[in-house]
């Protein structure tokens, strides 16, 4: 008999859902006040909209809950994601996906963040394999996530970053297509990480070490792709 599996629910923080997810979203924005959470709005850039699809193809069955941080431009502030994250704290997710990516650290997000992992809830983020860090991957607790060329759809690696290892994954390169994807690179790495990890909680609860050493046991690669040079 087939053991029967957990329902997985993840919260993705991003441009917005598809149009059937949207009733269920909310929208943070900046207001004079703080932040502001209203119903959530179409996705009009679509990154959101393909994060989901990434996760909903790579993890069939999960349930998907949307929290809108930003609309026409793919920019944000470390406040709009700190209350999505601590409203999808409210609804009690497994698994936060953040495509995203700020500069500088905030100690809003920081203690939100820290607070979503305090409730076991396991957190992934993107961001670049070289250069300077990028918030939120780079904390403590939160898992970071890059693209890497080398993996097919059902590959990761482990790799070196700038204040942490990297979990590189399947980001929908020339070298691996993608079906018909708006994203690629860093954004469709952590919500095929996100697909992976999700495949874990669905057998069991993880928390983030555990998750850790569960990537480490399927990590196909090891280290940065070295291409020879040729005469």
């Amino acid at each position: 008999m087939a053991m029967k599996q957990r329902k997985v629910k993840i919260g993705i923080i991003d441009s917005g859902a598809p149009e059937s997810y949207v009733a269920e979203s909310r929208l943070f924005s900046l207001s004079d006040t703080g932040i502001h959470i209203s119903q959530g709005e179409k996705d009009v850039l679509g990154h959101g909209a393909s994060v989901h699809q990434i996760i909903a193809e790579g993890a069939a069955g999960v349930a998907l809950l949307h929290a809108q941080v930003f609309k026409e431009r793919p920019t944000t502030t470390a406040a709009q994601v700190a209350a999505a994250v601590e409203w999808l704290c409210q609804n009690q997710v497994d698994l936060i996906c953040m495509s995203l990516g700020l500069t500088q650290n905030r100690e809003v997000l920081a203690k939100a963040c820290q607070k979503a992992a305090g409730q076991d809830i396991v957190l992934i983020a993107s961001t670049a394999a070289q250069g300077p860090a990028s918030f939120p991957a780079a904390y403590d607790h939160v898992i970071a996530a890059t693209g890497d060329a080398r993996c097919t759809y059902d590959e990761i690696s482990i790799l070196p970053g700038p204040v942490k290892s990297v979990f590189g994954a399947w980001c929908a390169s020339p070298e691996q297509p993608s079906h018909h994807l708006m994203i690629r690179g860093a954004s469709a790495a952590c919500a095929r990480l996100v697909a992976h990890v999700a495949q874990f909680l669905k057998q069991t609860p993880l928390t983030y070490h555990e998750v850790i050493a569960e990537l480490e046991k399927i990590a196909t690669y090891q280290g940065r792709e070295y291409k020879s040079s040729s005469i």
